[in-house]
Protein backbone atom coordinates (compact mmCIF):
# COMPACT_ATOMS: atom_id res chain seq x y z
CA UNK A 1 0.00 0.00 0.00
CA UNK A 2 1.07 3.55 -1.25
CA UNK A 3 1.97 5.80 1.80
CA UNK A 4 -0.94 8.22 0.04
CA UNK A 5 -3.06 5.34 0.84
CA UNK A 6 -2.21 4.93 4.38
CA UNK A 7 -2.02 9.07 5.26
CA UNK A 8 -5.71 8.72 3.65
CA UNK A 9 -7.21 6.00 5.47
CA UNK A 10 -5.42 7.32 8.70
CA UNK A 11 -7.30 10.73 8.65
CA UNK A 12 -10.51 9.37 7.50
CA UNK A 13 -10.13 6.55 10.29
CA UNK A 14 -9.48 9.72 12.80
CA UNK A 15 -12.33 11.84 11.55
CA UNK A 16 -15.30 8.96 11.39
CA UNK A 17 -13.65 8.25 15.09
CA UNK A 18 -14.28 12.34 16.22
CA UNK A 19 -17.34 12.30 14.36
CA UNK A 20 -18.65 9.21 16.45
CA UNK A 21 -17.53 10.36 19.56
CA UNK A 22 -19.01 13.96 19.43
CA UNK A 23 -22.11 12.13 18.10
CA UNK A 24 -22.37 9.44 20.71
CA UNK A 25 -21.59 12.13 23.86
CA UNK A 26 -24.03 14.56 22.08
CA UNK A 27 -26.55 12.01 22.09
CA UNK A 28 -26.08 10.37 25.97
CA UNK A 29 -26.32 14.43 27.07
CA UNK A 30 -29.51 15.36 25.36
CA UNK A 31 -31.81 11.75 26.36
CA UNK A 32 -30.43 12.44 29.72
CA UNK A 33 -30.72 16.30 29.78
CA UNK A 34 -34.02 16.02 28.05
CA UNK A 35 -35.65 12.92 29.98
CA UNK A 36 -35.09 15.40 33.09
CA UNK A 37 -36.74 18.44 31.85
CA UNK A 38 -40.02 16.01 30.94
CA UNK A 39 -39.77 14.52 34.01
CA UNK A 40 -39.92 17.82 35.37
CA UNK A 41 -42.74 19.04 33.09
CA UNK A 42 -44.99 15.92 33.71
CA UNK A 43 -44.68 16.20 37.52
CA UNK A 44 -45.03 19.98 37.87
CA UNK A 45 -48.61 19.24 35.46
CA UNK A 46 -49.09 16.49 38.07
CA UNK A 47 -48.96 18.37 40.76
CA UNK A 48 -51.46 21.28 39.55
CA UNK A 49 -53.48 18.90 38.69
CA UNK A 50 -54.05 17.25 41.98
CA UNK A 51 -53.77 20.98 43.97
CA UNK A 52 -56.80 22.09 41.73
CA UNK A 53 -58.89 19.00 42.07
CA UNK A 54 -58.80 19.67 46.04
CA UNK A 55 -59.71 22.85 45.30
CA UNK A 56 -62.31 22.22 43.34
CA UNK A 57 -63.85 19.55 45.93
CA UNK A 58 -62.95 22.43 48.96
CA UNK A 59 -65.62 24.75 47.25
CA UNK A 60 -68.15 21.94 45.57
CA UNK A 61 -68.16 19.46 48.04
CA UNK A 62 -67.28 16.99 44.88
CA UNK A 63 -65.06 16.12 42.02
CA UNK A 64 -67.99 14.01 40.64
CA UNK A 65 -68.20 16.73 37.60
CA UNK A 66 -64.91 14.73 36.27
CA UNK A 67 -65.72 11.38 36.65
CA UNK A 68 -69.13 12.14 34.89
CA UNK A 69 -67.61 14.23 31.83
CA UNK A 70 -64.50 13.48 30.24
CA UNK A 71 -64.79 16.99 28.41
CA UNK A 72 -63.91 18.48 32.10
CA UNK A 73 -61.50 15.82 32.46
CA UNK A 74 -59.61 16.48 30.10
CA UNK A 75 -59.78 20.79 30.01
CA UNK A 76 -58.20 20.28 33.23
CA UNK A 77 -55.19 18.08 32.09
CA UNK A 78 -54.52 20.62 29.16
CA UNK A 79 -54.84 23.38 30.47
CA UNK A 80 -52.44 22.63 33.39
CA UNK A 81 -50.12 20.78 31.60
CA UNK A 82 -49.88 23.66 28.81
CA UNK A 83 -49.20 25.98 32.65
CA UNK A 84 -46.66 23.48 33.32
CA UNK A 85 -44.53 23.61 30.08
CA UNK A 86 -44.80 27.32 30.05
CA UNK A 87 -42.92 26.99 34.02
CA UNK A 88 -40.26 25.81 31.92
CA UNK A 89 -39.58 28.76 29.00
CA UNK A 90 -37.75 31.86 30.19
CA UNK A 91 -40.15 34.20 28.84
CA UNK A 92 -42.99 32.14 30.79
CA UNK A 93 -46.32 34.51 31.25
CA UNK A 94 -48.04 34.33 34.71
CA UNK A 95 -49.82 31.17 35.07
CA UNK A 96 -53.83 32.07 35.42
CA UNK A 97 -55.70 31.06 38.45
CA UNK A 98 -57.85 27.82 38.57
CA UNK A 99 -61.31 29.25 37.85
CA UNK A 100 -64.44 26.72 39.72
CA UNK A 101 -66.16 24.20 37.37
CA UNK A 102 -70.20 24.34 36.96
CA UNK A 103 -72.02 21.42 36.63
CA UNK A 104 -73.33 22.53 32.94
CA UNK A 105 -69.78 22.16 32.20
CA UNK A 106 -67.47 25.07 30.94
CA UNK A 107 -68.48 27.59 28.33
CA UNK A 108 -68.42 26.61 24.89
CA UNK A 109 -65.68 28.94 23.79
CA UNK A 110 -63.43 27.56 26.33
CA UNK A 111 -63.95 24.14 25.58
CA UNK A 112 -63.24 25.53 21.61
CA UNK A 113 -60.12 27.19 22.21
CA UNK A 114 -58.86 24.95 25.38
CA UNK A 115 -60.07 21.56 24.79
CA UNK A 116 -58.96 18.49 24.14
CA UNK A 117 -55.85 18.57 22.22
CA UNK A 118 -56.25 17.88 18.46
CA UNK A 119 -55.51 14.32 17.18
CA UNK A 120 -52.34 13.43 15.83
CA UNK A 121 -51.93 11.98 12.29
CA UNK A 122 -49.60 9.81 13.54
CA UNK A 123 -47.80 9.00 16.71
CA UNK A 124 -43.92 10.07 17.90
CA UNK A 125 -43.68 6.15 19.00
CA UNK A 126 -45.49 2.94 18.68
CA UNK A 127 -46.05 2.65 22.36
CA UNK A 128 -45.90 6.76 23.46
CA UNK A 129 -48.46 7.57 25.33
CA UNK A 130 -50.28 10.61 26.27
CA UNK A 131 -50.05 12.91 29.02
CA UNK A 132 -53.90 12.49 30.09
CA UNK A 133 -53.95 8.59 29.12
CA UNK A 134 -51.11 7.90 31.75
CA UNK A 135 -53.25 9.78 34.63
CA UNK A 136 -55.55 7.65 37.19
CA UNK A 137 -58.12 9.18 39.79
CA UNK A 138 -59.09 6.87 42.60
CA UNK A 139 -61.17 6.96 45.40
CA UNK A 140 -60.13 6.84 49.27
CA UNK A 141 -60.44 3.07 49.10
CA UNK A 142 -58.38 2.28 45.70
CA UNK A 143 -61.16 2.08 43.65
CA UNK A 144 -60.47 3.61 40.10
CA UNK A 145 -62.95 6.45 39.51
CA UNK A 146 -61.23 7.49 36.03
CA UNK A 147 -58.84 4.78 34.09
CA UNK A 148 -55.27 5.59 32.64
CA UNK A 149 -53.05 3.00 31.59
CA UNK A 150 -52.29 0.62 34.64
CA UNK A 151 -49.68 -1.57 32.82
CA UNK A 152 -47.07 0.71 33.61
CA UNK A 153 -45.71 1.60 36.69
CA UNK A 154 -47.03 4.22 38.92
CA UNK A 155 -44.06 7.12 38.63
CA UNK A 156 -45.78 9.70 41.06
CA UNK A 157 -48.41 9.55 43.31
CA UNK A 158 -50.61 11.85 45.57
CA UNK A 159 -53.53 11.82 47.89
CA UNK A 160 -56.26 14.55 47.61
CA UNK A 161 -57.51 15.15 51.59
CA UNK A 162 -59.64 17.48 53.22
CA UNK A 163 -60.22 18.10 56.98
CA UNK A 164 -57.09 15.95 56.95
CA UNK A 165 -58.97 12.78 55.01
CA UNK A 166 -58.65 11.01 51.73
CA UNK A 167 -60.77 11.79 49.41
CA UNK A 168 -59.34 10.54 46.16
CA UNK A 169 -55.72 9.35 45.17
CA UNK A 170 -53.83 11.01 42.04
CA UNK A 171 -51.65 8.35 39.55
CA UNK A 172 -49.29 9.07 36.93
CA UNK A 173 -48.28 6.05 35.28
CA UNK A 174 -44.92 6.10 33.02
CA UNK A 175 -44.69 6.12 29.55
CA UNK A 176 -44.13 2.42 28.11
CA UNK A 177 -40.58 3.58 26.83
CA UNK A 178 -37.85 4.09 29.11
CA UNK A 179 -37.23 6.86 26.78
CA UNK A 180 -39.58 9.88 26.77
CA UNK A 181 -41.28 10.15 23.82
CA UNK A 182 -40.64 13.62 23.21
CA UNK A 183 -36.85 13.05 23.80
CA UNK A 184 -36.90 9.86 21.50
CA UNK A 185 -38.76 12.18 18.26
CA UNK A 186 -36.20 14.72 19.10
CA UNK A 187 -32.88 12.31 19.65
CA UNK A 188 -34.19 10.81 15.95
CA UNK A 189 -34.80 14.38 14.52
CA UNK A 190 -30.52 15.01 16.18
CA UNK A 191 -29.29 11.63 14.34
CA UNK A 192 -31.16 12.42 11.31
CA UNK A 193 -29.44 15.94 11.27
CA UNK A 194 -26.13 14.36 12.45
CA UNK A 195 -26.11 11.88 9.51
CA UNK A 196 -26.20 14.45 6.53
CA UNK A 197 -23.63 16.40 8.73
CA UNK A 198 -21.19 13.45 9.30
CA UNK A 199 -21.58 12.64 5.35
CA UNK A 200 -21.14 15.73 3.99
CA UNK A 201 -17.75 16.18 6.89
CA UNK A 202 -16.35 12.50 5.51
CA UNK A 203 -17.33 13.90 2.10
CA UNK A 204 -14.79 17.37 3.03
CA UNK A 205 -12.32 14.95 5.35
CA UNK A 206 -11.46 12.87 2.16
CA UNK A 207 -11.24 16.07 -0.03
CA UNK A 208 -8.87 17.80 2.46
CA UNK A 209 -6.69 14.44 3.37
CA UNK A 210 -6.01 13.52 -0.17
CA UNK A 211 -4.38 17.15 -0.90
CA UNK A 212 -3.09 16.84 2.77
CA UNK A 213 -1.87 13.44 2.05
CA UNK A 214 -0.60 14.66 -1.77
CA UNK A 215 0.98 17.58 -0.04
CA UNK A 216 3.50 15.34 2.40
CA UNK A 217 3.89 12.12 -0.22
CA UNK A 218 4.93 14.65 -3.11
CA UNK A 219 8.30 15.34 -1.45
CA UNK A 220 8.89 11.98 -0.71
CA UNK A 221 8.47 10.70 -4.59
CA UNK A 222 10.70 13.59 -6.11
CA UNK A 223 13.29 12.52 -3.53
CA UNK A 224 12.56 8.79 -4.68
CA UNK A 225 13.06 9.85 -8.22
CA UNK A 226 16.17 11.88 -7.38
CA UNK A 227 17.84 8.95 -5.30
CA UNK A 228 17.00 6.58 -8.27
CA UNK A 229 18.84 8.96 -10.79
CA UNK A 230 21.51 9.22 -8.31
CA UNK A 231 22.21 5.69 -8.20
CA UNK A 232 21.99 5.37 -11.70
CA UNK A 233 24.90 7.95 -11.91
CA UNK A 234 22.59 10.97 -13.04
CA UNK A 235 24.48 13.79 -10.39
CA UNK A 236 22.84 16.45 -12.65
CA UNK A 237 19.46 15.73 -10.58
CA UNK A 238 18.19 18.44 -8.50
CA UNK A 239 14.98 18.44 -6.00
CA UNK A 240 12.79 21.75 -5.59
CA UNK A 241 10.47 22.01 -2.58
CA UNK A 242 8.01 24.93 -2.94
CA UNK A 243 7.61 25.07 1.00
CA UNK A 244 9.96 26.13 4.29
CA UNK A 245 9.37 22.68 6.48
CA UNK A 246 11.63 20.05 7.17
CA UNK A 247 11.24 18.73 3.80
CA UNK A 248 12.26 21.69 2.20
CA UNK A 249 15.66 21.10 4.28
CA UNK A 250 15.86 17.91 2.96
CA UNK A 251 15.61 18.91 -0.76
CA UNK A 252 18.70 21.17 0.27
CA UNK A 253 20.44 18.43 1.75
CA UNK A 254 20.01 15.95 -1.14
CA UNK A 255 20.78 18.23 -3.94
CA UNK A 256 24.02 19.12 -1.53
CA UNK A 257 24.68 15.49 -1.74
CA UNK A 258 24.46 15.67 -5.61
CA UNK A 259 26.39 18.37 -5.88
CA UNK A 260 29.24 16.55 -4.01
CA UNK A 261 29.16 13.42 -5.80
CA UNK A 262 29.23 15.47 -8.83
CA UNK A 263 32.43 17.06 -7.68
CA UNK A 264 33.58 13.91 -6.47
CA UNK A 265 32.86 12.05 -10.13
CA UNK A 266 34.13 14.71 -11.53
CA UNK A 267 37.90 14.86 -9.42
CA UNK A 268 38.28 10.88 -9.59
CA UNK A 269 38.31 11.35 -13.13
CA UNK A 270 40.72 13.87 -13.08
CA UNK A 271 42.82 12.27 -10.32
CA UNK A 272 42.47 8.98 -12.55
CA UNK A 273 43.83 10.80 -15.63
CA UNK A 274 46.52 12.47 -13.91
CA UNK A 275 47.68 9.17 -12.22
CA UNK A 276 48.31 8.00 -15.53
CA UNK A 277 49.92 11.12 -17.00
CA UNK A 278 52.37 10.75 -13.98
CA UNK A 279 53.09 7.18 -14.44
CA UNK A 280 52.47 7.54 -18.53
CA UNK A 281 55.42 9.62 -18.62
CA UNK A 282 58.66 8.04 -16.72
CA UNK A 283 57.17 4.86 -18.14
CA UNK A 284 57.46 5.95 -21.67
CA UNK A 285 61.07 7.58 -20.91
CA UNK A 286 62.02 3.89 -19.81
CA UNK A 287 60.06 1.78 -22.49
CA UNK A 288 62.31 4.32 -24.95
CA UNK A 289 65.77 4.09 -23.43
CA UNK A 290 65.53 0.24 -23.00
CA UNK A 291 64.32 -0.26 -26.43
CA UNK A 292 67.49 2.22 -27.60
CA UNK A 293 69.56 0.06 -25.42
CA UNK A 294 68.28 -3.03 -26.94
CA UNK A 295 68.69 -1.85 -30.26
CA UNK A 296 72.18 -0.62 -29.70
CA UNK A 297 70.96 2.70 -30.35
CA UNK A 298 72.54 3.68 -26.70
CA UNK A 299 75.14 2.27 -25.33
CA UNK A 300 74.50 0.50 -21.45
CA UNK A 301 77.23 2.72 -19.73
CA UNK A 302 76.99 4.42 -16.74
CA UNK A 303 74.99 7.80 -17.79
CA UNK A 304 72.47 5.13 -19.70
CA UNK A 305 71.91 3.29 -16.39
CA UNK A 306 71.61 6.90 -14.47
CA UNK A 307 68.72 8.02 -16.11
CA UNK A 308 66.70 4.61 -16.21
CA UNK A 309 67.54 4.87 -12.28
CA UNK A 310 66.12 8.45 -12.33
CA UNK A 311 62.60 7.19 -14.09
CA UNK A 312 62.52 4.49 -11.26
CA UNK A 313 63.02 6.99 -8.84
CA UNK A 314 60.08 8.70 -9.88
CA UNK A 315 57.81 6.14 -9.90
CA UNK A 316 58.75 5.13 -6.77
CA UNK A 317 57.90 8.36 -5.21
CA UNK A 318 54.62 8.66 -6.67
CA UNK A 319 53.50 5.26 -5.54
CA UNK A 320 54.65 6.24 -2.44
CA UNK A 321 52.99 9.53 -2.12
CA UNK A 322 49.75 7.79 -3.77
CA UNK A 323 50.30 5.00 -0.66
CA UNK A 324 50.52 7.77 2.01
CA UNK A 325 47.05 9.22 0.55
CA UNK A 326 45.35 6.25 0.54
CA UNK A 327 46.28 5.15 4.08
CA UNK A 328 45.91 8.71 5.36
CA UNK A 329 42.29 8.50 3.98
CA UNK A 330 41.95 4.89 5.34
CA UNK A 331 43.39 4.50 8.94
CA UNK A 332 42.08 8.41 10.10
CA UNK A 333 41.20 7.10 13.47
CA UNK A 334 44.66 5.50 14.44
CA UNK A 335 45.95 8.81 15.09
CA UNK A 336 48.02 8.40 18.71
CA UNK A 337 46.97 11.92 19.76
CA UNK A 338 48.97 13.20 22.50
CA UNK A 339 49.46 16.06 24.24
CA UNK A 340 52.59 18.21 22.34
CA UNK A 341 54.48 22.09 22.49
CA UNK A 342 53.08 23.18 19.17
CA UNK A 343 55.37 25.85 19.31
CA UNK A 344 58.65 23.84 20.53
CA UNK A 345 57.89 21.05 17.34
CA UNK A 346 57.83 24.19 15.05
CA UNK A 347 60.74 25.74 16.27
CA UNK A 348 62.32 22.69 15.88
CA UNK A 349 61.72 22.52 12.04
CA UNK A 350 62.73 25.66 11.64
CA UNK A 351 66.16 25.24 13.29
CA UNK A 352 66.22 22.05 10.27
CA UNK A 353 65.63 23.78 7.42
CA UNK A 354 67.50 26.86 8.22
CA UNK A 355 70.58 25.63 6.57
CA UNK A 356 68.86 24.23 3.49
CA UNK A 357 67.28 27.70 2.96
CA UNK A 358 71.07 29.56 3.55
CA UNK A 359 72.09 27.05 0.94
CA UNK A 360 69.70 28.40 -1.14
CA UNK A 361 69.99 31.65 -0.66
CA UNK A 362 66.52 32.13 0.93
CA UNK A 363 66.14 33.88 4.14
CA UNK A 364 64.02 32.09 6.91
CA UNK A 365 62.43 34.24 9.37
CA UNK A 366 60.29 32.73 12.38
CA UNK A 367 57.98 34.89 14.93
CA UNK A 368 56.99 32.22 17.14
CA UNK A 369 55.76 32.14 20.80
CA UNK A 370 57.57 33.09 24.34
CA UNK A 371 55.20 30.39 25.92
CA UNK A 372 54.74 27.10 25.42
CA UNK A 373 51.40 25.96 23.09
CA UNK A 374 50.21 22.67 23.50
CA UNK A 375 47.81 20.85 21.61
CA UNK A 376 46.35 17.71 21.44
CA UNK A 377 47.93 15.73 18.08
CA UNK A 378 50.22 12.90 16.38
CA UNK A 379 53.64 14.30 16.62
CA UNK A 380 54.69 12.65 13.83
CA UNK A 381 52.04 13.71 11.25
CA UNK A 382 52.10 17.41 12.52
CA UNK A 383 55.82 16.93 11.57
CA UNK A 384 54.46 15.36 7.90
CA UNK A 385 52.64 18.56 7.58
CA UNK A 386 55.45 21.12 8.48
CA UNK A 387 58.00 19.05 6.66
CA UNK A 388 55.89 19.36 3.13
CA UNK A 389 54.76 22.45 3.49
CA UNK A 390 58.65 23.97 3.87
CA UNK A 391 59.64 21.34 1.08
CA UNK A 392 57.62 23.31 -1.00
CA UNK A 393 58.73 26.89 -0.03
CA UNK A 394 62.25 25.74 -0.65
CA UNK A 395 61.31 23.84 -3.88
CA UNK A 396 59.47 26.38 -5.37
CA UNK A 397 60.48 30.05 -3.78
CA UNK A 398 63.23 31.79 -5.66
CA UNK A 399 66.52 32.62 -4.89
CA UNK A 400 67.10 35.74 -2.86
CA UNK A 401 63.52 35.80 -1.41
CA UNK A 402 62.43 35.34 1.78
CA UNK A 403 59.76 32.49 3.89
CA UNK A 404 58.29 33.96 7.17
CA UNK A 405 56.79 31.42 9.77
CA UNK A 406 53.87 33.70 11.96
CA UNK A 407 52.40 32.10 15.02
CA UNK A 408 49.67 33.39 17.37
CA UNK A 409 47.64 32.12 19.77
CA UNK A 410 43.64 33.09 20.61
CA UNK A 411 41.58 31.84 22.99
CA UNK A 412 40.96 28.36 21.46
CA UNK A 413 42.80 27.98 18.83
CA UNK A 414 46.99 28.69 17.39
CA UNK A 415 47.52 30.13 13.96
CA UNK A 416 50.73 29.25 12.25
CA UNK A 417 51.25 30.88 8.67
CA UNK A 418 53.86 30.04 6.36
CA UNK A 419 54.55 32.74 3.87
CA UNK A 420 56.84 33.28 0.50
CA UNK A 421 57.81 36.33 -1.13
CA UNK A 422 57.39 34.69 -4.49
CA UNK A 423 56.89 33.82 -7.42
CA UNK A 424 53.28 32.41 -5.88
CA UNK A 425 50.50 30.79 -7.91
CA UNK A 426 47.54 32.23 -10.04
CA UNK A 427 44.05 33.26 -8.16
CA UNK A 428 42.09 30.63 -9.51
CA UNK A 429 44.86 28.18 -8.52
CA UNK A 430 44.35 29.15 -4.62
CA UNK A 431 41.17 26.56 -4.10
CA UNK A 432 42.71 23.89 -5.95
CA UNK A 433 45.76 23.86 -4.47
CA UNK A 434 44.45 20.92 -2.05
CA UNK A 435 43.13 18.63 -4.89
CA UNK A 436 45.08 15.58 -5.41
CA UNK A 437 47.57 15.70 -8.18
CA UNK A 438 46.89 19.03 -9.04
CA UNK A 439 49.89 21.63 -9.91
CA UNK A 440 50.36 25.01 -11.50
CA UNK A 441 51.78 25.93 -14.36
CA UNK A 442 54.72 27.58 -12.52
CA UNK A 443 58.03 26.09 -13.32
CA UNK A 444 58.03 22.69 -11.74
CA UNK A 445 59.86 19.99 -13.93
CA UNK A 446 59.51 16.45 -12.88
CA UNK A 447 62.76 15.94 -11.38
CA UNK A 448 62.69 18.68 -8.96
CA UNK A 449 59.11 19.17 -8.88
CA UNK A 450 56.11 16.99 -6.53
CA UNK A 451 53.58 15.05 -8.00
CA UNK A 452 50.76 17.36 -6.40
CA UNK A 453 49.86 15.21 -3.29
CA UNK A 454 51.73 17.08 -0.49
CA UNK A 455 49.58 19.48 -0.14
CA UNK A 456 46.33 17.04 -0.02
CA UNK A 457 47.96 15.12 2.53
CA UNK A 458 48.38 17.87 4.51
CA UNK A 459 45.00 18.68 4.46
CA UNK A 460 43.75 14.73 5.46
CA UNK A 461 45.96 15.34 8.22
CA UNK A 462 45.21 18.92 9.44
CA UNK A 463 41.00 17.80 9.44
CA UNK A 464 41.99 14.73 11.20
CA UNK A 465 43.12 16.82 14.44
CA UNK A 466 39.63 19.21 13.99
CA UNK A 467 41.86 21.99 12.20
CA UNK A 468 41.99 23.53 9.11
CA UNK A 469 44.14 24.51 6.00
CA UNK A 470 43.77 27.76 3.98
CA UNK A 471 46.19 28.91 0.80
CA UNK A 472 45.86 32.86 0.16
CA UNK A 473 48.03 35.29 -1.47
CA UNK A 474 51.29 36.40 0.91
CA UNK A 475 51.70 40.11 1.89
CA UNK A 476 55.37 39.67 1.27
CA UNK A 477 54.28 38.67 -3.01
CA UNK A 478 54.13 34.88 -2.79
CA UNK A 479 52.23 32.14 -1.30
CA UNK A 480 50.45 32.09 2.00
CA UNK A 481 50.04 28.65 3.62
CA UNK A 482 48.12 29.07 7.56
CA UNK A 483 47.23 26.26 10.16
CA UNK A 484 44.68 26.13 12.67
CA UNK A 485 44.69 23.37 14.87
CA UNK A 486 42.63 23.60 18.52
CA UNK A 487 44.35 24.27 22.04
CA UNK A 488 44.41 21.30 24.65
CA UNK A 489 41.63 21.48 26.94
CA UNK A 490 42.87 22.97 30.19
Amino acid sequence: MKLIHKLLITNLIITLLLVLTMFGLNAITNKRMLNNVFEDIDNEAFNLIATEISQQYQQTGSIGMFIDSKALWYELINRNFHSSRLLFSPNRPKPREPRPFSLEGPPQKHMQNEGMPPPRNKPMADDFMPFEKRLSLLDAKGKILIAGNTDTEVVNEQEITHNGAVIAVLQLHANGNHVSALTQHYLNTQINISLWTAGIGLLIALLFSYLLAHHFTNPISQLKEGAKALAEREFETKITVNSSDEFATLAEDFNRIATELRRFESQQSQWIMDISHELRTPLTILEGELEAINDGIIEPNQKAISSLQEEVALLSRLVNDLHKVSTLDRYSFNYQMEEIDFNTLVTLQAHKYAFKFQSKNITLNATLSEQPVIILADQNRITQVLQNILENNLRYTDEQQKVWLDLTVSKHHVFLSIEDSGPGVPDEALEKLFDRLYRTDSSRNRKTGGFGLGLAICQTIIEAHHGSIDATKSRLGGLCITLKLPLAEA
